[in-house]
C-alpha cells in the first residue's frame, strides 16, 4: 500500500523458530523449503495469526555462498522460489479466510548477508552480484511483494545486493 500512515508489524526469528520446530543443528533452514514445506508454511501462518502485517520468506541465507556450505549451491533458484511460494500461499490462505477485509499481509523476500567479504578478497563484486541476482530472481518468481535486503554490516555488500536484485526485478 502507498503512503502508509500507521505502523506495520513484521515477523522475526525464522531460523530460531525453525530450530524449535525440529531443525537439526548445522542444517540449512532454507532446506526446509524443499524437504518440509508444511513446517515453513505453519510458521508463516503462525506469524500472520500473531498479528504480523509483513512476513518474510525462509531465505535469509539463501544466497549461493551460504547454501554452498550445505551442498545446496546448485538449488539457489529453486530454494528461493519455494520460500516465496510458501509464504505467499500462507498469506493468501489467511487473507482469503480473514473477515477483516482492511488488513492485507505483505510478503517480503528476505536476502541476508552472503558470508563473504569483498574487502578481504573472499569474493569479487561480480561474483557477489551474481549470487544475489540468482536469489532475487527466485524470490520474484515466487511472488513476493518486495525484496528485503537485511542485516548486512558491509555497505558494499548491501549495495551489491541491491544492484543484483534490481537487475532482475522491478520490485521495490
Amino acid at each position: 500500500p502507498k503512503n502508509l500512515s500507521y505502523p506495520l508489524l513484521a515477523d522475526g526469528a525464522w531460523g530460531t523458530e525453525l530450530m524449535n520446530r525440529k531443525r537439526a543443528a548445522g542444517t540449512a533452514a532454507e532446506a526446509f523449503n524443499l524437504d518440509s514445506p508444511e513446517i515453513v508454511a505453519s510458521l508463516a501462518t503462525d506469524y500472520i495469526h500473531s498479528g504480523a502485517d509483513i512476513i518474510l520468506t525462509n531465505s535469509f541465507q539463501g544466497a549461493r555462498f551460504q547454501l554452498e556450505r550445505h551442498g545446496l549451491a546448485d538449488r539457489v533458484y529453486e530454494i528461493n522460489q519455494r520460500a516465496a511460494e510458501i509464504s505467499v500461499r500462507a498469506r493468501d490462505e489467511v487473507n482469503h479466510a480473514n473477515e477483516d477485509r482492511y488488513r492485507r499481509v505483505l510478503v517480503a523476500g528476505s536476502i541476508g548477508p552472503s558470508g563473504k567479504l569483498i574487502l578481504s578478497g573472499d569474493v569479487t563484486p561480480d561474483e557477489l552480484e551474481s549470487a544475489f541476482r540468482d536469489q532475487a530472481k527466485g524470490l520474484a518468481a515466487g511472488g513476493v511483494d518486495w525484496i528485503l535486503i537485511e542485516s548486512m554490516a558491509d555497505l558494499e555488500e548491501m549495495l551489491t545486493a541491491v544492484k543484483g536484485a534490481r537487475s532482475v526485478t522491478d520490485l521495490p
